[in-house]
């Protein structure tokens, strides 16, 4: 289901633009994975509907690649914060899914499962701090 009429070919071109398809590995693009939008997904497809119909005349997915990209740069620029959740979350969809990690051979555990190592040091450091009190206004 689509966000304020926005076309859901959009969607999966936005998706393989973040990650493309690569046949000669065997993966799939991030279109082809079942990633299930959100609110923000949608909000960054109108803004990138719009721009192509200012800037080309023409709807985000009825643009060739090299315009879509072009689309997608420009207005990256100008949210950068909303484009940068949007590719995290679908990253972070596409690398748990199952086909993808066996083409991968990523196995089944997590990446860390011995978790990271932390160097030991003085805390003795931050006593200062601590001793200061908080220093921010009660309202």
């Amino acid at each position: 289901m689509s966000f304020s009429g926005i076309d859901e070919a959009g969607l999966n071109d936005l998706l393989d633009l973040i990650i493309p398809p690569d046949p000669q590995k065997g993966l799939p693009g991030a279109s082809q994975v079942g990633f299930q939008p959100d609110e923000e997904v949608w909000k960054i497809l109108k803004i990138l509907d719009d721009a192509a119909i200012v800037e080309l005349d023409s709807r985000f997915h009825e643009l060739s690649h090299p315009d879509r990209v072009t689309v997608v740069n420009s207005q990256r620029k100008s949210h950068p914060r909303l484009f940068s959740w949007v590719a995290k979350h679908v990253v972070t969809h596409y690398y748990q899914q199952q086909q993808v990690r066996r083409v991968l051979s990523l196995g089944e555990s997590p990446p860390f499962p011995e978790g990271y190592s932390v160097e030991e040091g003085d805390l003795t450091l931050l006593e200062d701090v601590y001793f200061r009190g908080s220093i921010y206004r009660h309202v």
